[in-house]
Parts: C-alpha cells; structure tokens; sequence
C-alpha cells in the first residue's frame, strides 16, 4: 500500500475545487493540493513536477481550452515511467455509461465517481489501487 501526498483538482469550475478541497480537509487530509481551472496548464504541471510517491488526480471531462479526454490522451502520450504514480479518478457531472465506459479504457484512470465528491467512495476506488490518502493522525488528550 503506498501512501498519496498530493492530490490534482482539475475542474474549470473554481467552485468545485473549493468544495472538494474543503471536503478533504473536513476529513483530516493532509495532503498537498494543486488546483487547476485549465487542464492545459495541469498536463504542463505534470509534465514538469517531480512526485517520489502516487499522485491522485481528480479530472473532470467537459472543460473549456482542453476536455478530460484530450487531457488522458495527452497523459498516455508522455513517454516517461514516472507517469505511471499519477492515478486518476473521473470526478465528474455526467453519469452516461458511455462516458464511464470510455473512461475505463485510459490505462492511468482507476475510478469514475459523479459529482459532488464523496469521500467514501474515493477511497474505496484508491484502496482498490493500492494508495491511501495521507491523513491526521488523532492524538490523545
């Protein structure tokens, strides 16, 4: 099991960023955030950034400038092993079969969770990959 510091928020709605960044920490995450509203700039991100562990990407799919899928393609195209830490969840508003499906077919994508986010569920989809979040630990007194 391998323990995810850092997270990718890559929604063109800020909105959603926030509220997903504020249901991690309502969880106790301690993870290291990088909000994106242009999946352009997080693919120059990804390409450029040094990660020692996994990273979980949450990818929304309909955005303007770049969609999640152009975002995938790009991803898969990048001839690196070190891409292979970058796990991504599909966090997204559609729940057509067909877009959950076509996520699937991505060799770095690991789940398809609707919007809002919903931890429970998240952490089923990485625990099933072998990654847990970094969290708090609670002390005592």
């Amino acid at each position: 099991m391998e323990t995810c510091t850092r997270l990718m928020l890559i929604n063109d709605d800020a909105m959603f960023n926030y509220s997903h960044k504020k249901t991690l920490a309502e969880y106790r995450y301690t993870l290291q955030v990088e909000e994106f509203t242009n999946a352009r700039e997080a693919l120059m991100f990804v390409r450029e950034a040094v990660f020692p562990g996994p990273c979980v990407i949450l990818l929304d799919i309909n955005m303007p400038a770049m969609v999640g899928w152009t975002f995938l393609e790009e991803l898969e195209r990048i001839n690196d092993p070190a891409m292979s830490k970058f796990k991504v969840v599909m966090l997204s508003s559609s729940v057509s079969s067909s877009d959950v499906m076509k996520a699937s077919q991505y060799k770095n994508v690991c789940g398809y969770l609707i919007n809002p986010l919903n931890i429970e569920m998240l952490n089923d989809i990485l625990l099933r990959n072998g990654i847990l979040l970094a969290r708090e630990l609670k002390r005592n007194g």
